[in-house]
């Protein structure tokens, strides 16, 4: 039981409290890394790897 607790005092945090010095909780930090993580993916997927040229 306590440990039902903790999980969700942690995931509370993680969602709700400010973790940057611009009031960004943990959980928008998290998401605009994975964003620009997949944008840059993309970016060289389809710069280098559908360019046969470039190889």
């Amino acid at each position: 039981m306590i440990e039902v607790l903790m999980l969700t005092a942690v995931l509370g945090a993680i969602w709700w409290l400010p973790a940057t010095a611009e009031g960004h909780t943990l959980w928008q930090l998290l998401s605009h890394i994975a964003e620009s993580s997949i944008v840059h993916f993309q970016w060289i997927w389809n710069r280098f790897l559908l360019n046969p040229l470039v190889f």
